[in-house]
C-alpha cells in the first residue's frame, strides 16, 4: 500500500521532453484501414488525470514521467479487427513511447481510463520494452482488478526496473478498455500496434493526432 501511495503522490507537475524521431510502418497499404479500429467513448472528461499529495514533497525523488498536466479531452477504445489470412483477431495495444535524459527506473505504470466492457473481467495485457523492442516486463490481469467504472487514474505496479534509454509501454486492452487521450497533440509520442507487429501513430478517424494518457512512475538512476 505505501508504494501505491508513493505512486499517487507523484501524479503532478512533471512534463517530458519528447524530441525523438521514430519510425513506423503502416498495419497496411491504406492507412485508413487502421484508424476503423479507434473508437470514442463519451464521458464527463473533467475527470482528473493527476493527484496532488500533500506529503509530496517527502517523496521529492519519485517522478512520473508524462506529456500533458490537462486531463483527456476524450476517451478511445481499440476494436479487435479479424485477420481473414491468420484465420483469427488481432490484438491491438495503445503505445507511448517514453525518452528521458537519464537512466531512470521504472517501477509503476499510471493509465487513465475506464473499463468498457459489462463484465470487467476481460484480461489486460502491459508490457515495457526498450529502444530495443525487447521485452523487460509483462503483466496480464482483469480490468476489473484495477480500472474504475468512471474515467480515473489505474495504477499498476511493476518491481523496479533500470531503463537506459528509450523505452516504450503498450497496453493491449481487447477492447475492455477506454484509454485518455489529448486530441490534436503536437507533441505526439503515442501509437497503435498489433501484438507482434511494428507501430503506427495513434490517429483519430479524422486524421487527428492523438496522445495517450499513459504515464510511468519512478526516478532516476
Amino acid at each position: 500500500m505505501r508504494k501505491e501511495f508513493v505512486i499517487l503522490a507523484a501524479i503532478a507537475m512533471i512534463t517530458v521532453s519528447a524530441a525523438a524521431a521514430v519510425a513506423v510502418a503502416n498495419l497496411a497499404d491504406d492507412p485508413a484501414n487502421s484508424q476503423q479500429i479507434i473508437k470514442g467513448l463519451t464521458y464527463d472528461v473533467t475527470a482528473e488525470s493527476r493527484i496532488t499529495a500533500l506529503d509530496a514533497a517527502a517523496d521529492a525523488d519519485v517522478q512520473l514521467l508524462h506529456y500533458s498536466e490537462e486531463p483527456p479531452n476524450n476517451y478511445f477504445f481499440l476494436e479487435m479487427p479479424y485477420d481473414a489470412n491468420m484465420g483469427r483477431y488481432m490484438d491491438m495495444g495503445q503505445a507511448v513511447l517514453f525518452t528521458h535524459a537519464r537512466p531512470f527506473i521504472v517501477d509503476g505504470v499510471v493509465i487513465n481510463g475506464t473499463y468498457s466492457n459489462e463484465s470487467g473481467y476481460v484480461p489486460f495485457t502491459v508490457e515495457l520494452r526498450d529502444d530495443k523492442g525487447k521485452l523487460l516486463y509483462q503483466l496480464t490481469d482483469v480490468s476489473v482488478a484495477y480500472f474504475p467504472t468512471k474515467p480515473g487514474l489505474a495504477v499498476i505496479e511493476i518491481p523496479a526496473i533500470k531503463i537506459d534509454g528509450d523505452f516504450t509501454v503498450i497496453f493491449y486492452s481487447r477492447a475492455s478498455v477506454s484509454v485518455g487521450a489529448y486530441v490534436g497533440a503536437s507533441n505526439n509520442m503515442s501509437f497503435v500496434i498489433p501484438r507482434g507487429f511494428s507501430m503506427e501513430p495513434a490517429v483519430t478517424p479524422e486524421g487527428l493526432p492523438l496522445e495517450w494518457t499513459i504515464s510511468v512512475v519512478g526516478m532516476d538512476a
